[in-house]
């Protein structure tokens, strides 16, 4: 039989050799997927392996609310559609024309017949990530910090993918999915939809 200091003297070692196992497993999969991700040029798979590796509960419960219409919100859906007009609401600048004069002009240089040259460069994609902070990822659970860590073929995998957006005028889906977040105003009526300012947390490439 074991007395409790052999059990206690046990344990510990048990425990210390599962960490080392888990951190070795865990740059084993590292590895492997850096090798698989360098011909991925849509980056599924980075993403599929940071949600995997980054489980987070974001379940979340509000209490009933009013819109400033005076409607009261039961439901989830009423009150996902309730802060998704308030989330428009608050991010409407009147800048429509602007922005889609911008998309007009990209569309003339893609359209044109002329040979489409890069308007995005490595240089332009590691400029924009050294002037990054991370900050709290979307769905696909990245942050910028994950990017930087990539090596350089990577790097030149993601400025393809941005140009091949440019030059086929589509956006892939997946890069525009976001959380909502709303954030109670301190100190304001939390059953008001108006009390509440709303976060967006875009995958790495909406952002």
């Amino acid at each position: 039989m074991c007395d409790v200091a052999e059990k206690s003297a046990i344990r510990h070692k048990a425990t210390g050799d599962f960490k080392v196992l888990a951190s070795e497993a865990k740059s084993g999969l590292w590895e492997t997927f850096i090798t698989q991700v360098c011909g991925d040029k849509s980056l599924y798979q980075f993403w599929q392996f940071h949600r995997k590796m980054n489980r987070r509960n974001t379940s979340q419960s509000f209490p009933t609310l009013r819109d400033s219409s005076g409607s009261v919100l039961t439901t989830d859906a009423e009150k996902g559609q309730g802060f998704l007009h308030r989330f428009v609401e608050q991010t409407e600048k009147g800048d429509k024309t602007d922005r889609h004069n911008i998309i007009s002009a990209l569309r003339d240089i893609t359209s044109s017949g002329e040979p489409y040259i890069d308007l995005i460069t490595k240089e332009d994609v590691v400029n924009a990530l050294k002037a990054s902070h991370s900050t709290a990822p979307g769905p696909d659970g990245v942050q910028y910090h994950h990017i930087k860590q990539l090596d350089e073929t990577v790097i030149n995998a993601v400025v393809m993918d941005f140009n091949k957006s440019v030059q086929n005028d589509v956006v892939p889906k997946d890069w525009l999915h976001s959380y909502l977040r709303p954030l109670h105003k301190h100190g304001k009526d939390p059953k008001l939809l108006t009390s509440y300012r709303i976060l967006t947390l875009l995958n790495l490439f909406g952002m």
